[in-house]
């Protein structure tokens, strides 16, 4: 079985989708599929992340002038310009990396995707997957995946989705490192996951591996100085990546 997955990372767009997307190349690789990725060579990208677990990745051309005017951008929620080129443009460079057409699944993890490129594979793939978690366009896709906790949750991507589409939803379907899940599952049969201790003594405060809007300096300077917290041990954790971990905060809690 082959299996392309089509995600990026970027100063923009962080690195929690290629991160997630690892975890569930992973496991496909362990059930003895043949995985590998398509990124854009966007600034900060995490290829070589990619290749360092073993998994091939084709990069899609991004130029010096292009990576620059992207630098420039500020931390926004513009799909259109976290993917860097036109959505007609990303399929047919995508398309032209694939060697062979005939796909097994086809994995996609990016807001700046939808139906409009999904279509174009149809052609040339089994089964298309996709994994989101915004519900704000429509998808050609087989499988949905969105781990996240809703109100709406079986009733969020009615319309947005083909009537056959398996939907995965909540929290149960959580891409989640294994050797994490062991041990939450570990203490919950222990009866102490869910436990609150009388005095909070630890804190670790990790807030993605790029947090280009640095919400981490929010946490510490505002949100903890304005609580109850007293007495406590920050670890303030900060991905290599991340554009602000050379600042220096002070904060008096």
């Amino acid at each position: 079985m082959r299996v392309v997955i089509r995600v990026d990372a970027s100063n923009l767009i962080g690195s929690g989708h290629v991160m997630r997307c690892l975890i569930l190349a992973e496991m496909l690789a362990k059930d003895g599929r043949q995985v590998s990725f398509i990124c854009r060579d966007l600034p900060l990208n995490l290829s070589k992340t990619i290749s360092s677990r073993g998994f091939e990745c084709k990069l899609l051309p991004f130029s010096e002038e292009q990576k620059e005017a992207y630098l420039s951008q500020k931390p926004n929620d513009n799909y259109d310009i976290w993917r860097g080129v036109s959505q007609e443009f990303d399929v047919e460079q995508t398309m032209g990396v694939i060697s062979d057409k005939n796909l097994d699944l086809l994995i996609v993890d990016h807001y700046g995707i939808d139906a409009q490129w999904e279509k174009i594979f149809r052609p040339y793939v089994d089964k298309i997957m996709v994994i989101d978690d915004l519900a704000n366009r429509k998808h050609d896709c087989d499988i949905l995946l969105d781990h996240n906790y809703y109100c709406d949750l079986e009733a969020r991507y009615d319309n947005l989705v083909p009537s056959t589409c398996k939907k995965l939803l909540g929290p149960k379907h959580a891409l989640i490192n294994p050797k994490l899940k062991q041990v939450m599952e570990s203490r919950i049969k222990k009866g102490k996951y869910l436990d609150i201790p009388e005095k909070i003594e630890n804190i670790l405060v990790f807030l993605g591996g790029m947090d280009s809007k640095n919400y981490t300096d929010q946490v510490l300077s505002k949100a903890l100085q304005e609580s109850q917290i007293d007495g406590c041990l920050f670890n303030i954790v900060l991905g290599k990546n991340n554009p602000n971990k050379h600042k220096r905060v002070e904060a008096k809690i």
